[in-house]
């Protein structure tokens, strides 16, 4: 009986290892929708491709959902046919760097949820319709550089919201035209950041967000700020703003707004405070949109739109005042 418990356990072990490996250390390229198709027949057993992956023709990756790893890059690039990212659901992991390049068709980055570490650089460039990042929410590290760059219709980049830290790389912002705000990137470690360039965003108004505030207000490089709309079309412009929002100069952490996307509640903390706090909320051209004065550290702000608001806070004779972003 021992006999036959033990030749079982061996045969499911020997069947789990069959059916999850590592291939292709050379690497892959799909350059036709069929090269794609075909990847599940070749490589049944494949979970991790060690090499590089380039895909540069097809419109599903529906074949590729086994893959939770590629060791090499990843570069999808002059695709017009993909419109979104589907099929790579399980990826967790880019060894090198991850480029999506001129792929004229991508509407967003669905498809990507489970996406949290790219080895090397990120660059998303010159996709002439997408205009959000939606899909990268799970994304914390990028262990290069951070190029924006291109993509005329993208308005919305909050997406990267989740995204903590850079490889000591450069923070590229360039030639993003319908983008109005850098809000998405407020998460990441100004201390991981080398280099900031953000130029020629016909619209962007609003850099001050705290990575780029932080970042400014320690370096003793010289970014490349110009080309944008006013608010955001120099170095001194932002650190004008970064002042008008700062929380508070002796202590920034001694205010907490959560969650920041809100979408109906948010919670207020302020440390060491026991008083009444006055609530006040306005939008981007300045009207008070809510004021109420509470004891509780709960505001409801389901009635308000979706959009990019101030909220300011006073107590015990300070004042905060802070970005609230409202995301339905």
């Amino acid at each position: 009986m021992k006999k036959i418990i033990l030749i079982i356990v061996l045969a499911m072990s020997i069947q789990n290892i069959a059916s999850s490996q590592s291939c292709l250390p050379e690497g892959i390229s799909f350059e036709l929708q069929q090269d794609i198709n075909e990847f599940t027949t070749n490589y049944p057993n494949c979970t991790e491709i060690e090499g590089d992956v380039t895909i540069s023709g097809g419109w599903s990756l529906d074949s590729l959902y086994k893959i939770t790893r590629i060791g090499g890059f990843l570069r999808i690039l002059d695709n017009d046919e993909i419109d979104d990212f589907a099929g790579l659901n399980s990826l967790t992991t880019i060894g090198g760097y991850f480029e999506i390049y001129s792929c004229d068709d991508l509407d967003d980055f669905s498809g990507l949820e489970s996406l949290t570490s790219v080895g090397g650089d990120l660059e998303i460039a010159q996709n002439w319709i997408v205009d959000n990042l939606d899909g990268l929410s799970s994304l914390t590290t990028v262990g290069g550089h951070l190029y924006i760059r291109y993509n005329y219709l993208l308005n919305d980049i909050t997406g990267l919201l989740g995204l903590t830290s850079l490889g000591n790389g450069s923070l590229r912002i360039q030639d993003n035209h319908d983008l109005t705000n850098l809000h998405g990137l407020d998460n990441i470690d100004y201390n991981t950041i080398t280099d900031l360039q953000i130029i020629s965003n016909w619209n962007l108004t609003d850099c001050a967000v705290k990575s780029i505030c932080d970042f400014l207000l320690n370096t003793t490089s010289f970014p490349m700020i110009f080309s944008n709309d006013p608010g955001c079309n120099s170095q001194s412009e932002i650190e004008e703003e970064c002042q008008i929002l700062g929380i508070d100069e002796n202590n920034p952490n001694s205010i907490l707004i959560t969650p920041n996307p809100a979408v109906d509640i948010i919670n207020i903390s302020i440390v060491n405070n026991n008083e009444y706090v006055e609530v006040s909320i306005y939008n981007t051209i300045g009207q008070k949109i809510l004021h109420e004065t509470t004891t509780t550290d709960i505001i409801d702000v389901h009635k308000i739109r979706s959009g990019i608001y101030i909220i300011e806070l006073t107590t015990n004779g300070m004042k905060y005042r802070q970005k609230l972003i409202i995301k339905r």
